[in-house]
């Protein structure tokens, strides 16, 4: 399933992925890895700035619930504390990174910071002075 996800979303088809990914968390509930590709691609189709909104809610409830079925998923807490402290909510939002942190994820390369604002690689603006 994750390779037909990925293929769909790299050449711009974006809706059919979400719409597999929608119907295989339905099925597979406990897969961390679909909620967790579900919320990639809500975070992808978002606009850049935009950390609010339906979208990005359901990317936020499809973060926890890839945490809620293994808690030590350090790519989910990644995009969740990203997602926090946008939304600022800081001090959860650090707990998670801190925590994705230790269980590998290498922060400074997956955040780029310049002038005063962090932002990811797809430029979507995570904070000012971060």
């Amino acid at each position: 399933m994750g390779y037909i996800i990925l293929a769909y979303s790299s050449i711009g088809e974006s809706d059919k992925a979400l719409n597999s990914l929608r119907r295989s968390v339905k099925v597979q509930a406990g897969n961390k890895n679909a909620w967790y590709m579900l919320g990639i691609i809500l975070v992808e189709q978002a606009p850049l700035d935009m950390w609010y909104g339906k979208i990005m809610n359901e990317a936020f409830d499809a973060f926890q619930q890839a945490i809620s079925i293994d808690e030590n998923y350090g790519e989910a807490l990644f995009y969740l504390g990203l997602i926090n402290i946008a939304r600022n909510h800081p001090d959860p939002g650090k707990e998670q990174l801190n925590k994705a942190e230790s269980l590998g994820i290498n922060l400074s390369k997956r955040i780029k910071k310049k002038d005063g604002v962090a932002f990811l690689e797809n430029g979507k603006v995570v904070m000012e002075y971060f």
